[in-house]
């Protein structure tokens, strides 16, 4: 063993490892899981939001009062989101059946994007006073003014002064409409403020896909892969 002044053990000197450098090639695999698991999770919360069928909006009232046979009537509004129509309504008076069949309608600018009708009797399922009957899936798009109706008649009243409204966040209620015979109610009169209440719809909110924090998450990895293929 050396014992010469100053010298060092052998064994007293300590080898540090250098930490190891991840390779390009690593990296970008880990971003490229990170922005999968990201489009994964986007595409699970769009479909569960997706699946939910709104009601336009509620009323308390259970009966009605209003009469309008021969025409159409309801009311315009106007899609805050874009909307997919999935079913159409009328309201049924005292919720025991209706009397008589009813045309419900959708319209913009006189064109009917969306049409149906719903029978008399209680074969329509009841959702609160309204019994809807499902349609083909009808887009509205976020902005745009639309117009609803539905014929009444002598039998199945709808109401006017309702108590306890409510829309939905994702629509704006615009004023009632009225017009003689099943066409675009495009009358209004103050006196049925805020509204005619017979026709009613469900909709489901469009998620946008793939989603902005998909996105991202691809921006990200291309970013990355530029970087690297730079090296």
């Amino acid at each position: 063993m050396n014992t010469h002044p100053g010298s060092l053990h052998p064994h007293s000197v300590q080898h540090i490892r250098p930490a190891e450098k991840q390779s390009p090639i690593c990296v970008l695999k880990k971003l490229t899981r990170v922005a999968f698991l990201l489009i994964v999770i986007a595409a699970a919360l769009a479909a569960g939001q997706s699946r939910a069928d709104i009601t336009a909006y509620s009323i308390a009232n259970t009966t009605g009062g209003f009469l309008f046979n021969g025409n159409t009537a309801g009311f315009q509004f106007i899609a805050n989101a874009d909307l997919s129509i999935t079913s159409l309504g009328v309201f049924d008076s005292g919720q025991n059946g209706l009397l008589e069949s009813h045309q419900v309608g959708i319209w913009q600018g006189s064109v009917l994007l969306a049409s149906a009708t719903v029978p008399a009797g209680t074969s329509a399922p009841l959702s609160g006073q309204f019994r809807y009957v499902t349609i083909t899936p009808v887009t509205l798009i976020v902005g745009k003014a639309y117009e609803i109706g539905a014929n009444p008649d002598f039998q199945d009243p709808f109401v006017g002064a309702a108590t306890g409204f409510s829309t939905d966040p994702n629509i704006t209620w615009v004023q009632s409409r009225y017009i003689g015979g099943f066409s675009d109610p495009t009358t209004h009169n103050s006196v049925y403020d805020p509204g005619i209440f017979g026709p009613n719809f469900t909709y489901t909110v469009i998620v946008p896909e793939p989603s902005a924090l998909a996105l991202l998450g691809l921006a990200g990895v291309l970013i990355c892969r530029r970087r690297f293929s730079r090296q």
